[in-house]
């Protein structure tokens, strides 16, 4: 008992200094951005690497009808839509009048997808404040910026209203291909590569590409690219964009980062000193360049904020993830005990049948091998857009999808758990059953099974462990587990050191208490320590008391 008191003490000592380490708060730097010119002291550019237009299914009908609203939609307008939106990024008391009205809509659904988390373009607020749009996979959410309005009034000229779903950017054209997107409105480029994939209608912005960095920076007084261009100087581009891969074939001395996923990651890691600046939209530049940083705060003033505001979102993440991990592991359990019943079934005599014994094996070590040998990340992606592409567009509930996945990935590895617990069972069990005229499914229901169930239980329960963290995989699909929760707030706030910690802490509370749970009921099925064992039911002197020590008391 002492040692494990002692092990938990260290381990919330070491979430205490990995805590304190971080105190201070977010480091409000102040932003600036060097302010370059396509073609001339900035990156060399086409109109379709700089221009931003609506991804559309290749064929797809709606592109004439877009194009009709997008083709009279000026440049002068382009730019008070996009001053207004910035201007309500800028200041909290500026207001913003949307220019779509869904009222007299009698049409259909346009379903859009974005990152939402790419300002001034997108983003993701908690409330519908100047024209904000709910997130119709994200509950209690709302999406607003340049696209969502576009968007919107883009709809609206189609006699259609809107649903905007969030997905992140390497799953947005898989999405329209899929069908699962009607419409993919993210700041996204034309380019010649993405064309292959996707339609495109007409522009409705252009923009310059600059690099943001911060104030006092080694690249803030530069003037063009080139003198941007110097050994020691990190710079970062999103992948999947045209800024990361001019940003490659433009340099050659700087270091190009292309780890980050996201703006919102480049813009901590730029606060953070981690690199000098990121490729952003001129328009994108404003936006950050020009916010109103948050007062300084100490990392623990800044947890106890972060509870205080975002305490449901928090609540809802455990309860997707707890749910998710409980009824896979289950389901999982149900899968490998099916698998290793059928795989231990005595060859048959009969040649036909020994021969559907052999492929029906072949089928199970292939799934076995297969879902243990590959990631669950990469298993979510291809089983829920392959689902998507195979139905032409329909995809699963996204809920039951999580269950899928994580019950078919827990089951090949079950599987092969349950197969070492029926080996190790002594062969005399199996020829003793028959001998009683026991078939093998009743010998391994009533007999073997039960042995198995209680000599496999820690490794289940390590199982279910381990599928509460390995949810967090999943945000990929856009299940709304703890960690894609936790990613929605971080996007929102940009605190990602503490809103990780949070996250950190609250995984490690439930391992913990799930696992302490999970040993008391391994105890409770081991029975008492003290028992008898009779050797007769007539002879008194035949009886062996068992104590704890496991020494026979007379």
């Amino acid at each position: 008992m002492k040692n494990r008191r002692s092990i938990f003490l260290v381990l919330i000592s070491v979430f205490l200094i990995f805590a304190c380490s971080g105190c201070g708060g977010r480091n409000n730097a102040k932003l600036t951005y060097v302010d370059l010119v396509n073609n001339d002291t900035g990156f060399a550019a086409t109109d379709a690497d700089i221009a931003i237009a609506i991804g559309l299914k290749k064929g797809d009908a709606y592109k004439d009808k877009m194009n009709q609203f997008l083709d009279k939609l000026t440049a002068e307008k382009q730019e008070e839509i996009m001053g207004g939106i910035i201007g309500i990024l800028n200041d909290e008391t500026a207001t913003f009048t949307p220019r779509y009205d869904f009222s007299s809509v009698t049409g259909g659904v346009l379903k859009v997808g974005m990152e939402c988390a790419y300002e001034p373009y997108n983003w993701t607020q908690d409330d519908d404040r100047n024209g904000a749009l709910p997130i119709k996979n994200l509950s209690g959410k709302y999406a607003n910026g340049y696209d969502v309005q576009i968007a919107a009034m883009v709809a609206a000229s189609m006699n259609m209203t809107i649903e905007i779903y969030q997905y992140e950017w390497e799953s947005l054209i898989p999405a329209v291909q899929s069908g699962k997107l009607d419409a993919i409105v993210a700041g996204m480029s034309p380019t010649e590569e993405r064309k292959k994939e996707v339609d495109f209608t007409t522009p409705y912005y252009r923009s310059t590409l600059v690099v943001v960095t911060r104030e006092g920076s080694v690249i803030a007084d530069a003037k063009s690219l080139e003198e941007i261009d110097k050994e020691g100087v990190k710079v970062a581009g999103q992948p999947g964009t045209f800024h990361l891969s001019a940003l490659k074939s433009q340099t050659s001395n700087l270091t190009v980062i292309d780890s980050l996923a996201n703006f919102v990651d480049m813009r901590i890691a730029l606060e953070a000193g981690t690199i000098d600046g990121y490729v952003a939209e001129r328009p994108t530049a404003n936006a950050v360049c020009n916010a109103k940083n948050g007062e300084e705060e100490g990392f623990f003033v800044s947890v106890g904020n972060i509870l205080k505001t975002y305490w449901k979102d928090f609540l809802k993440g455990i309860g997707y993830t707890l749910s998710i991990a409980l009824i896979s592991t289950v389901a999982g359990l149900l899968i490998g005990l099916i698998i290793g019943i059928v795989r231990t079934i005595p060859r048959s005599k009969k040649k036909w049948v020994a021969v559907i014994q052999k492929i029906v094996d072949v089928i199970l070590s292939v799934y076995i091998e297969v879902f243990r040998g590959t990631p669950m990340m990469v298993q979510s992606m291809v089983i829920y857009w392959g689902y998507a592409f195979a139905t032409g567009g329909n995809t699963l509930n996204l809920f039951f999808s999580a269950l899928v996945i994580v019950s078919i990935n827990t089951g090949a590895y079950i599987a092969e758990i349950v197969r070492g617990g029926i080996i190790s069972i002594d062969k005399g069990q199996f020829e003793g059953a028959r001998a009683l005229g026991m078939g093998h499914v009743q010998t391994m229901i009533h007999v073997i099974l039960p042995q198995v169930i209680r000599n496999i239980l820690p490794a289940v329960s390590n199982e279910f462990v381990i599928n509460i963290k390995d949810t967090s995989v999943l945000n990929v699909i856009g299940v709304t587990e703890l960690y894609f929760f936790t990613n929605v707030i971080v996007k929102q706030t940009y605190k990602n050191f503490p809103i990780y910690f949070i996250c950190c802490v609250i995984y490690f509370i439930m391992t913990f208490t799930i696992t302490r749970i999970l040993r008391l009921a391994e105890k409770l099925l081991a029975g008492k320590d003290n028992y008898t064992i009779c050797g007769s039911q007539t002879d008194a002197a035949a009886m062996i008391k068992v104590t704890k020590e496991g020494i026979p008391n007379d």
